[in-house]
């Protein structure tokens, strides 16, 4: 991995205790999709990093082909092209819960390959279960922060219900996201995802423009737990995932218990403009 300028093993890579990512997640993050060696949206995340460094004021690297370097090193170090890279910023250290006047920042950067099984779930769809709690409230739940226990805690229930992940669903019966992706219904001829109190995912808002240029209605709004009874197609979006489509939710079969055309189609869309931004 990359810390802070070096690539390490990581057995050796070690931070201090008093390290504020760790005692109270005091950092943001991005994933970014790699295909071959080349990053997908690299400026788009970096864009979104500084964005909420700046909300947080954290001091970060500002250009793009900074974040570029660290990850073509962590990609050679580890001898893969296709993958998930992580790029990690905290606060750095500081003793008591006061951040420091004159932070010194953390900056991690980690590659993963792929699940293997990605592509079949691609192909023909996963299950979802919905989760007994919402991801949360407030100025910060836009903010992709190192605060990521009601994922873990979604992912928990979703293992345990034998589910591919979960949707986060509020006290009033909307249906947010999933644990790490955003969530998009086809139902009375309309495509429809959640707007507010999200993560906007940068895939998602990719589908989104990729969705109105092929001619679909989108719509940007709350999602009622009783519309999942009359979607016609249903699927997540994230970088790592790209589009994955979503066939049956607890007992309840989406459709007709396979990828839709119209998921199909924005695949196809995805994939063509992954192409475009490779070239």
């Amino acid at each position: 991995m990359w810390l802070n300028g070096r690539i390490l093993d990581s057995t050796r890579a070690l931070l201090p205790i008093t390290e504020r990512g760790f005692l109270y997640g005091d950092g943001l993050f991005e994933t970014v999709r790699v295909y071959g060696d080349q990053p997908f949206l690299l400026a788009r995340h970096v864009a979104r990093l500084r964005a909420g460094a700046r909300i947080l004021a954290i001091p970060v690297p500002a250009t793009t082909a900074y974040w570029a370097r660290a990850v073509a090193r962590v990609l050679a170090a580890n001898r893969i092209g296709d993958a998930a890279v992580r790029l990690t910023v905290t606060r750095g250290t500081a003793a008591g819960l006061d951040p420091p006047v004159r932070p010194r920042p953390t900056l991690l950067v980690q590659a993963r390959r792929l699940d293997p099984a990605l592509a079949t779930a691609q192909a023909r769809g996963i299950n979802l279960c919905l989760l007994s709690f919402g991801r949360g409230s407030g100025p910060f739940v836009e903010l992709k922060t190192l605060s990521y226990l009601p994922a873990v805690l979604g992912r928990r229930e979703a293992r345990r219900r034998k589910a591919y992940d979960g949707l986060y669903v509020t006290a009033a019966g909307d249906v947010t996201e999933a644990t790490t992706a955003n969530v998009f219904i086809w139902r009375g001829n309309r495509l429809r995802t959640p707007a507010e109190g999200i993560l906007r995912g940068i895939t998602r808002d990719v589908v989104v423009a990729l969705a109105r240029r092929l001619g679909l209605r989108v719509e940007e709004g709350p999602i009622r737990r009783t519309a999942l009874r009359g979607a016609r197609e249903l699927f997540l979006t994230s970088s790592v995932v790209e589009i994955l489509p979503v066939v049956r939710v607890d007992d309840r079969t989406i459709g007709t218990g396979a990828p839709g055309p119209i998921t199909r189609l924005l695949q196809e869309a995805y994939r063509r403009q992954v192409a475009r931004g490779m070239s």
